[in-house]
């Protein structure tokens, strides 16, 4: 396992509680990257996994390799 530092919350900035991790894997992918950036989703409803724990990130540089995104 890496050495996690930091644990990083984002927001979406979405009106639409309805967003989840399939979604947010979309609008990632749209932007380039190979998978959707964060880690965990948190919606009204529930938690959703996102990227691998053992993955880096994509949502923080220069913080990535060092975080887990929420």
């Amino acid at each position: 396992m890496r050495i996690i530092k930091f644990i990083v919350v984002h927001c979406s900035d979405s009106r639409n509680h309805t967003h989840d991790a399939k979604v947010i894997d979309q609008w990632h992918k749209a932007r380039g990257f190979n998978e959707i950036g964060y880690h965990y989703v948190i919606t009204p409803a529930w938690i959703q996994l996102g990227r691998s724990i053992h993955k880096i990130p994509a949502a923080q540089a220069p913080y990535n390799s060092g975080s887990i995104a929420i």
